[in-house]
């Protein structure tokens, strides 16, 4: 016996989650909505012979957001400017005649987000063609377009190619995306983003979580004339099991030498760590060997009284 959560019309739901044990299955609750509990049988072939489905509605959770680094079905959507059709495989279909907006309503990126996307398509005419990828619904106020993508893969019948794309800018927390087709009918079976691990990414000084102090600012690329008892904190990093093997500070030192306090906040506690970052007469790149830390953890720099500092960026490396 397998079970599956769905929609109406067989995708797989993000309102709930189903655990199953033999003839048995536990439904967790994630979100308000309709949904059905499917099981299916084969009986002993290689082909379901028995499909039955229960009827359920959920209430007062509140929306359920849909997880872009897990697939999501192109039937997922949830706006769109006119009919779209059924894609294969649980996909959308767009129009020939006009354009099409497909549109997922709460996708939740995370604080950091991604800016790397693979969109599966099949298409018939197997020439080049744009795709417009938008943050909101194209005709609501404070959308972008986030870039426009070609579609160079070709065509196999009724086969989704992937296609894979790194766009200008991170999609963050959460928030809409939009795909537009202009004069061109093709199947999107869906779009799955690559999941990134801020820890090992290079971070702006501007990036982070927390700041506060009593002497900074704030400009275009840095964070400059940092004095008196300032703080950076950046959270959700997560080192995994294997943790870094150093740290890279692009900065400026208008002093003989800036003590930079390191320190590391996660389940085993806080660890505290020095960065001595000397003189330069411009920005730089230096190395630090600190003792790695694993696991999730919340970063702070901290700095102390006596600190004359321009921060650009920083990166840990594995």
């Amino acid at each position: 016996m397998e079970w599956r959560v769905t929609n109406a019309a067989g995708i797989d739901s993000n309102i709930a989650s189903v655990e199953a044990d033999e003839n048995e299955a536990v439904i967790t609750a994630l979100g308000d909505g309709n949904l059905r509990l499917r099981c299916t049988t084969k009986n002993g072939s290689d082909k379901v012979k028995v499909i039955s489905e229960l009827e359920f509605e959920l209430t007062g959770l509140g929306r359920a957001n849909l997880d872009p680094y897990e697939f999501v079905s192109g039937g997922l959507y949830k706006a769109s400017n006119c009919e779209l059709g059924n894609g294969n495989e649980r996909g959308v279909a767009t129009v020939r005649d006009g354009d099409s907006y497909v549109g997922f309503k709460g996708v939740d990126f995370g604080e950091y987000g991604s800016d790397e996307i693979t969109l599966p398509i099949f298409e018939l005419e197997g020439k080049p063609f744009p795709i417009e990828i938008w943050e909101g619904m194209p005709d609501d106020d404070g959308s972008e377009m986030v870039a426009k993508v070609i579609y160079d893969k070709g065509t196999k019948w009724n086969t989704y190619i992937d296609a894979t794309y790194k766009l200008p800018r991170r999609f963050k927390g959460v928030t809409t995306i939009c795909f537009v087709l202009r004069q061109h009918k093709l199947h999107i079976k869906g779009f799955v983003f690559k999941k990134i691990n801020k820890a090992y990414e290079k971070l702006w000084a501007k990036e982070n979580n927390a700041i506060y102090g009593d002497t900074f600012t704030i400009t275009e690329d840095a964070i400059e004339k940092i004095g008196n008892n300032v703080s950076l904190v950046y959270k959700n990093m997560d080192f995994g099991e294997e943790g870094f093997s150093k740290l890279i500070i692009c900065g400026r030192s208008e002093i003989e030498k800036n003590t930079i306090h390191v320190r590391f906040n996660g389940e085993s506690g806080e660890v505290k760590q020095l960065a001595e970052f000397n003189y330069s007469d411009g920005y730089v790149e230096r190395e630090f060997n600190l003792d790695s830390v694993k696991g999730m953890q919340e970063v702070t720099f901290v700095f102390l009284p006596g600190s004359q500092f321009d921060f650009k960026w920083f990166k840990f490396v594995k």
